[in-house]
């Protein structure tokens, strides 16, 4: 027992700190502490309900990799409990979205983010803005839809999607392409397929702009940029086409149906 402490105590990094009273410890070393007690039964998983709690971002995400060594180290299966979507892409191969304790989609990341089940899963995991539209047709997959400004657009079709139903089209920030013109009139072929919008602020996040416009009927999208511009050419009252691949965005029937 003695050597499984001693290991323990190594693999959690608590080595320095073995002989300290529990009111010594910093927040990081609870978390390894707590964690070094269910380690020392040696189980094949162990279950994490939001264990970050207290933890500044710089703490957290030094106990992520902790988690990912011991992953590699031991073989270790963990189920994390989180409302954090940054801490389940970290340590998520497989990831669940909850809502009012029903499953809505389990997949990896990439399906979750690229084939939402519902709007609530693109909402949720995949921060969507969600569009307001009429189904003009489908064909096969795709399907292409008026808003309620009279613009068109296109997206892939969920299961159950058909014409004239009314749709929630959900398109992720960072699938959004922004477009500058030059004039302030534009012609109805220089917008079609695109929607236009007025830029209202621009917030730098760092690795992103984070760019709110307002479309024409009053509803607004967000859109996740790279820094290539700077915040004085994103002044608010430009002018703004907006558009995304049709890949890159679902549409979702807002009625639910029978059957």
């Amino acid at each position: 027992m003695q050597h499984r402490v001693a290991e323990t105590l190594a693999l959690t990094g608590l080595d320095a700190v073995r002989a300290l009273l529990p009111d010594k410890l910093t927040a990081e070393q609870i978390f390894r502490a707590q964690l070094a007690r269910a380690l020392i039964l040696r189980p094949e998983a162990i279950v994490l309900d939001h264990p970050f709690t207290g933890l500044d971002h710089v703490g957290i995400l030094r106990q992520i990799a902790l988690l990912e060594k011991l992953q590699r180290a031991i073989g270790l299966s963990l189920l994390l409990l989180t409302h954090n979507r940054t801490e389940a892409l970290l340590l998520g191969d497989v990831i669940g979205v909850m809502e009012n304790g029903h499953l809505l989609q389990l997949g990896n990341a990439p399906t979750l983010l690229q084939r939402p089940a519902s709007e609530s899963v693109a909402v949720a995991f995949g921060e969507a803005n969600v569009l307001t539209g009429k189904v003009l047709y489908t064909d096969d997959d795709c399907a292409e839809l008026r808003l309620p400004s009279g613009e068109t657009v296109e997206a892939m079709a969920s299961h159950g999607l058909e014409e004239h139903d009314l749709a929630a089209i959900c398109v992720p920030p960072d699938k959004l392409s922004v477009m500058f013109p030059r004039s302030a009139t534009l012609a109805k072929e220089e917008t079609e397929g695109m929607v236009v919008g007025t830029l209202v602020s621009a917030r730098h996040l760092g690795t992103v702009i984070h760019i709110r416009f307002r479309m024409q009927d009053g509803g607004e999208l967000i859109a996740h940029r790279p820094p290539v511009h700077t915040l004085k050419d994103l002044e608010p009252g430009r002018l703004a086409l907006l558009a995304w691949q049709t890949a890159n965005a679902t549409a979702f029937p807002m009625d639910q149906k029978s059957g």
